[in-house]
């Protein structure tokens, strides 16, 4: 039960009257922001631990845009030579 409606207010750039150049925009920033701040290099070691736990290598990744977090994890995995997951990525308005 929700008490509160739903404001999807953090992905606005995926409403039908956001102009294409400005969503390519959004994403563009936050992938590079991503890939230039090393947010998400530690978390790969955490990430194929997860995986194998579970007993997979396959991630579905939902909203993923420019599928920026994909390309980071998958480098950095291979860098460090561990086995990169296989990514499955949906979006609205992909972007690669």
């Amino acid at each position: 039960m929700s008490i509160l409606p739903r404001a999807p207010l953090f992905e606005f750039n995926d409403r039908d009257w956001v102009p294409a150049s400005l969503r390519d925009t959004i994403i563009e920033t936050l992938s590079r922001s991503l890939d230039w701040g090393g947010f998400l290099r530690p978390l790969v070691p955490v990430v194929d631990d997860f995986l194998s736990a579970a007993g997979t290598h396959e991630v579905l990744e939902l909203c993923s845009g420019a599928a920026g977090p994909a390309l980071i994890l998958t480098e950095e995995a291979e860098r460090i030579g561990i086995r990169a997951p296989r990514f499955l990525m949906t979006d609205l308005f992909p972007r690669v």
